[in-house]
């Protein structure tokens, strides 16, 4: 199970997630408290990169113009948007939904479109293809998803779930959706941009202990 921290902006922060066991760390290039420009988001993505992270440039509602851009040259492993039906799939994409009454239905719309659609078996850690639930607010905001809406979701399409997840939860909301990965940001930190290294290790440690327990519970 991969475990995102988002809202990077030091090298100090990304060096103490590679420490903790995150697998990928976001970088936000829309309007945010966390926003970075362009060449800094590209040069902390080739810092994550040399640690052996996944470096997922936090693009949100953004063209099929602004995603080719982002995707060319490979300076990004994977490239977050917000879906809009005006969006083509592509396979570089992590496709975010905010939760509502409609999740389901709106994801089938974007997954009918997907070809191939996304492998719900098999061992990856890679976010690039899968689906992201984050909270109705957006992201950022630590508001939770319906769990319930995500885990019908998670038995369909290859899911990371986002929204209000903090060290002493986690391991409960692993347990009812089932995810194939969990992304932390305002949780872990001090203050928007400075993560509180403990408490990055400490969710670490609690999603890997629901990894193994929910892997039990399938055997």
């Amino acid at each position: 199970m991969a475990v995102k921290v988002c809202g990077m902006m030091s090298e100090v922060d990304i060096d103490a997630a590679a420490h903790a066991g995150v697998d990928a760390v976001g970088l936000v290039l829309d309007p945010a408290p966390h926003r970075l420009s362009l060449a800094r988001a590209e040069a902390l993505a080739a810092h994550a990169r040399a640690r052996g992270l996944e470096a997922v440039a936090v693009a949100g509602r953004v063209g099929d113009d602004e995603v080719a851009q982002l995707c060319d040259g490979g300076r990004f492993d994977v490239i977050q948007v917000v879906v809009t039906p005006q969006l083509t799939p592509r396979a570089e994409l992590l496709a975010v939904f905010f939760d509502s009454a409609d999740l389901l239905e709106r994801a089938r719309r974007w997954l009918a479109r997907v070809d191939p659609p996304p492998q719900t078996s098999g061992v990856t850690l890679s976010l690039a293809g899968l689906v992201n639930v984050d909270g109705p607010s957006g992201g950022g905001r630590g508001v939770r998803a319906d769990w319930q809406r995500a885990a019908e979701l998670a038995r369909a399409v290859p899911l990371v779930l986002s929204g209000g997840l903090r060290p002493d939860n986690v391991e409960a909301a692993i347990a009812a959706v089932l995810p194939r990965a969990v992304d932390v940001c305002s949780a872990l930190e001090h203050e928007p941009g400075r993560k509180d290294h403990a408490a990055m290790a400490a969710f670490v440690e609690a999603v890997r202990r629901a990894a193994v327990a929910s892997s039990r519970g399938r055997v």
